[in-house]
């Protein structure tokens, strides 16, 4: 039985994130993420989400970079983006 993105993170606004950081060639803003991802900031911030979000990053497969007081953190998957791959030279559209 497959196990959809939805049912697997628990959520559709965890899911339409990891969609969006799937999607993104570099690091986003916390405001980025929610744009792209058809959410409400607030809505990523939700306890359940949270705490979602924080077991994906305890599985070393999310980060959000502190980038300290005022500054909005920084989400990124942990996969390599295109230009990150050593060899990689094909064009990014």
């Amino acid at each position: 039985m497959a196990v959809s993105l939805r049912d697997w993170c628990g959520g559709a606004v965890v899911s339409d994130v990891i969609g969006v950081l799937l999607d993104a060639q570099e690091q986003l803003s916390t405001a980025e993420v929610a744009d792209r991802a058809g959410r409400s900031r607030r809505s990523l911030t939700t306890e359940k989400n949270a705490k979602q979000f924080a077991q994906l990053e305890a599985m070393g497969l999310l980060s959000r970079e502190d980038r300290g007081a005022g500054g909005a953190p920084l989400w990124r998957l942990r996969l390599s983006f295109r230009r990150e791959r050593p060899g990689d030279d094909r064009v990014v559209a």
